[in-house]
């Protein structure tokens, strides 16, 4: 055993040469031992290295005193002459860029723009070449020149209190262009044929064409030589054309249902408020927001408020917007006397906590006993049984200017409990049903309360006797084993965060499901890339236009069938492929001939097993 390890003996530090290279030769057995120490000292260039220092500690000890100092300048100069050269040419080039930089600044400030008869015509005072670089190259001195944001909205006639005028959009777009950015072109039906003779198949089959062609020719003459040959050419002509219309075909849908994604309807919402009024054609107020903000802000229209006097009085400071961890948003606003006041409204239990005063029948703020907070609770709970989606709204009276003060995490008075209806879609109670009998698992994962998760559940028929119903934080404190356990009986979460989304995503697909996912929120958290079917716009295998979870039926049906089709097919190739086959081998072997003349089919065969 001393003899083994006796050249594994290495000192951590100053290691002489002779004792690394009996390291080196002993595990020369290792598998691919350059990559396993690669980051060892490079022995070559080591000793190399010590030879050049000897030789010229040996020319100093030679020289005259007075010459040792110039040697061991060059010595030193000689090493570090690499180094030195590049941080020239590092310098160099930063200079250079330097100076184009400037050159380009002033030749960009210099340079002027002339004003078209047509800009001109059309009532503006800007070029679009100028305008557009302003706004690609963040010139400031353009928008200077021009006098800033006010001087350029004047020269493109933008009024800040009307906007653009619906009868002016045509002539805009027209002078400036449309603001999108330049599509790509289509490929034409050419560029799907080249694609389709790509394939080495029918590559090999052309090749093998011209050659049947010529020993045909050559070996039985014109024009019967060449009917076999010509008759592969057809054969490689047919599926090119076929293969190319289809796709070429597949193209022309895509591209009429990229048309379709692109027609979004948006709704602007102003001063980084979540709900907004606008009058329809009749003249009548009309609410847009969020489902959530907009039976907040009409239940407070029905009391009488008035949204564009409070938005006149009191002016918004900071904006804490709601998020799936904090589960609540909050906003510190200036009120008409100067004072500092703090909303906040999210779910229930969360703001709950927040709060240790009430509001009482006379509108005064009073302590928030413990009965108080039960009896708020039960209401809680019973709103919440009956499918309603609880918020809770409080504030707080601040002290101080506003850049000091940050919105509080506790100490708010409690104003009211409210409850939102959110009705279910007709239809996707039968939906899930179908979805049941198809042998197919609906869970619902939602950030609302544990009883109106449930409630919701068994309203749509998800919530079946032996499901379970779990919140976010309880999933999250399992272990590994737990979660393998429970997950197969999960049919309801709540109170989840975007994390317990793609855990529960990930350990399903783990398990060997397909997984389908479907979501009414424009950010689905992680969890969206984790399923095999993911319904976001840019990276979906399936797009769902009309947002209705009655389609998923549709889908399934169409894959199962897609799926059944594709065994279909396979089992009659296999029947048909074995039984000629068995046919031939046993003709071959019996009668010495083969069982008919199977060569007008090969090209087909090869073509359709490829």
């Amino acid at each position: 055993m001393d003899m083994l390890l006796k050249d594994f003996e290495v000192e951590p530090k100053n290691t002489s040469e002779e004792a690394l290279r009996k390291w080196r030769r002993a595990v020369t057995i290792v598998k691919n031992p350059r990559r396993r120490f690669r980051m060892v000292a490079d022995l070559a260039k080591r000793a190399a290295a010590e030879r050049k220092i000897r030789s010229i500690q040996h020319l100093i000890c030679e020289v005259p005193y007075g010459c040792k100092w110039l040697i061991i300048t060059n010595f030193f100069f000689s090493l570090n002459q690499e180094k030195i050269r590049i941080a020239l040419y590092v310098k160099r080039a930063a200079l250079q860029f330097l100076d184009a930089g400037a050159a380009a600044e002033n030749a960009s400030g210099q340079s002027e723009y002339k004003i078209s008869d047509e800009v001109k015509e059309a009532g503006f005072g800007i070029d679009p070449d100028e305008l557009a670089s302003i706004v690609r190259e963040h010139g400031m001195k353009g928008l200077k020149k021009n006098g800033g944001v006010d001087g350029i909205a004047e020269k493109v006639s933008v009024s800040f209190e009307e906007g653009v005028r619906t009868s002016d959009v045509s002539t805009r777009q027209k002078i400036y262009g449309c603001n999108r950015y330049t599509e790509k072109p289509p490929r034409s039906f050419l560029m799907f044929v080249w694609e389709a003779l790509q394939d080495l198949t029918l590559i090999i089959l052309m090749v093998c064409a011209l050659v049947s062609i010529g020993v045909g020719i050559a070996t039985e003459g014109w024009p019967k030589g060449m009917y076999d040959g010509l008759g592969i050419i057809l054969s490689v002509f047919l599926v090119v054309m076929v293969t190319a219309a289809s796709d070429y075909n597949q193209s022309l849908q895509f591209r009429d249902l990229d048309r379709e994604k692109k027609k979004i309807s948006i709704q602007v919402i102003f001063q980084n408020t979540a709900c907004e009024t606008s009058k329809d054609e009749n003249g009548k107020n009309k609410i847009l927001g969020t489902p959530t903000e907009k039976a907040l802000f009409e239940f407070g229209l029905l009391l009488g408020g008035d949204f564009d006097a409070q938005r006149k009085d009191f002016q918004i400071k900071k904006v804490e917007p709601f998020n799936s961890v904090r589960k609540k948003m909050s906003v510190l606003v200036a009120l008409p006397s100067g004072e500092l006041r703090a909303f906040c409204k999210g779910a229930s239990e969360i703001v709950l906590k927040m709060c240790d005063k009430i509001l009482d029948d006379s509108g005064k703020s009073v302590p928030l006993s413990e009965e108080q907070i039960l009896s708020i609770s039960d209401v809680i709970n019973g709103f919440a049984c009956e499918a309603l989606r609880t918020l809770c709204l409080a504030y707080k009276d601040l002290d101080g200017p506003a850049s000091e003060c940050s919105i509080p995490e506790f100490g708010y008075t409690l104003v009211t409990v409210v409850g939102i209806k959110d009705p279910v879609r007709p239809g996707v109670k039968d939906a899930v049903q179908t979805c049941l009998a198809a042998g197919i698992t609906v869970r619902m994962v939602t950030g609302d309360n544990i009883n109106t998760a449930k409630a919701i559940a068994k309203e749509c028929g998800i919530l079946t006797e032996g499901g379970v119903a779990i919140e976010g934080p309880e999933f999250r404190a399992m272990n590994p084993r737990q979660m393998g356990e429970i997950i197969p009986k999960i049919q309801v979460m709540a109170r989840s965060l975007p994390l317990d989304k793609h855990t529960l995503c990930w350990c399903i697909v783990l398990y060997g499901n397909v997984l389908f996912m479907h979501s009414v929120q424009a950010k689905t958290g992680p969890f969206t890339f984790s399923c095999h079917v993911q319904v976001a716009k840019e990276s979906a295998d399936v797009i769902i236009m009309d947002d209705n979870f009655s389609t998923i039926v549709n889908v399934a049906k169409w894959g199962r069938a897609v799926y059944i089709n594709i065994q279909k097919f396979v089992q009659f190739q296999l029947t048909v492929n074995v039984v000629a086959l068995v046919l031939n081998f046993s003709s071959a072997c019996i009668t010495g001939a083969v069982f008919g003349d199977a060569r007008p089919f090969h090209p087909l065969n090869i073509i359709m097993t490829a």
